[in-house]
């Protein structure tokens, strides 16, 4: 990978922006024929949720939105208001019927043990309320895929005081703490823009650069074990055409109807079928950003969770939601994987299967030697002049 941390990390200007606390994205109704109905877990139905705005077009610039604000004591997802903007690609009538005919029983399960909940407490409460969000493991090394305004409670875990912040990788139904990682790498353009929003009761945000990779290093405990490979789904990182009315499964672990307690002990996951909708860019053409239907997954939490087509791939995660009384009338965005290696190449010079196809071990500790401090420190500057 060679030093381009260090490059970013000269690019970076200490001055004084924001960060958001903010998780969760979602968009509305496909009028495609979705997957068969799947059933999920337990799982609470409807609630206020608020996510970022997770689209933006050319000419017309995204609207900034306000983002969830935390409830303490219990642990939380971010999350934000969202209006709906009118798709910048034209609408793609389905001319025949796809090749690929999904097995949904399959996808789903594979869906189901890729998504993780990835929870962070604070050793008292106080400033750093709780988090829960998902994420998504791409490879079978350990690496997930997530979203930047769940990963930079990493650069912040030592602040106040050493392990302040204790984030832990849960699996399962309910979710059951398993692991333990690393940041690998978040998009330092995101916390440029947003590094002052982490006490902002309603932070803004548009979703763009919304990303980060972790990395499982160890264990919960001594009565678990590293697995030999992770299951995992395959990122596609490239754009695919006619891609309007495709059925998707969505899968994470919503909590936006769970306290505290619920959240730490009896936290489901829920996977739900859906079409997409709509498709939207951040530049020209390309396709950045998928609109969903809204369903049981369009709650807190939900953040980082999974967008997976027929051909059992990782199309997206989901990065924001519109804000509706119930989950079926919500809004749900993801932001797509082809778009995240266009970042990810464009930030760093590496592409993102060049990235899995590299010792991530040495990648992670090279992010973490070089560009880390210079991002915790925009960080942990933004919350002494907040708290003083």
């Amino acid at each position: 990978m060679g030093d381009f941390f260090i490059h970013i990390a000269s690019a970076i200007k200490l001055a004084t922006i924001g960060l958001i606390v903010a998780l969760i994205s979602i968009f509305s109704p496909a009028t495609a024929k979705p997957p068969p109905v799947i059933s999920t877990e337990p799982v609470a139905t409807t609630s206020e949720i608020r996510t970022v705005a997770a689209t933006s077009t050319k000419p017309e610039t995204p609207p900034k939105i306000s983002t969830a604000s935390t409830t303490p004591p219990a642990p939380i997802t971010n999350e934000t208001k969202q209006t709906p903007l009118p798709p910048v690609l034209n609408p793609i009538v389905a001319t025949s019927t796809p090749t690929i005919i999904p097995e949904w029983d399959t996808i789903n399960e594979r869906a189901r043990a890729a998504v993780v909940n990835i929870i962070c407490t604070s050793q008292s409460a106080g400033l750093m309320q709780p988090l829960s969000g998902s994420g998504v493991f791409i490879d079978p090394k350990g690496i997930i895929l997530t979203n930047a305004h769940i990963a930079q409670y990493w650069l912040i875990k030592d602040y106040p005081s050493k392990d302040y912040l204790d984030c832990v990788i849960r699996q399962d139904s309910p979710a059951s703490p398993r692991y333990r990682a690393k940041l690998v790498y978040i998009s330092p353009t995101w916390i440029k823009v947003h590094y002052t929003d982490l006490l902002t009761q309603d932070p803004l945000g548009t979703g763009e650069n919304d990303y980060a990779l972790l990395l499982v290093n160890t264990t919960t405990g001594p009565s678990i074990s590293l697995p030999t490979s992770f299951p995992y789904l395959p990122p596609a990182t490239t754009d695919t055409e006619n891609i309007l009315g495709q059925p998707v499964l969505m899968a994470a672990y919503p909590a936006g109807f769970l306290g505290g307690v619920s959240i730490q002990t009896t936290l489901f996951m829920s996977s739900a079928p859906g079409a997409i909708q709509g498709v939207y860019t951040f530049t020209d053409t390309s396709i950045d950003v998928l609109s969903l239907g809204g369903n049981v997954v369009a709650q807190h939490g939900s953040s980082g969770g999974a967008v997976v087509t027929g051909d059992g791939k990782l199309r997206g995660i989901i990065v924001t939601t519109s804000e509706a009384d119930t989950t079926a009338t919500r809004d749900l965005h993801a932001i797509t994987i082809s778009y995240i290696n266009r970042r990810f190449t464009q930030e760093t010079g590496v592409t993102l299967p060049d990235l899995l196809a590299s010792d991530v071990y040495a990648v992670a500790d090279e992010f973490n030697e070089t560009l880390a401090p210079t991002l915790t420190k925009l960080l942990t500057q933004s919350l002494i002049q907040t708290t003083h």
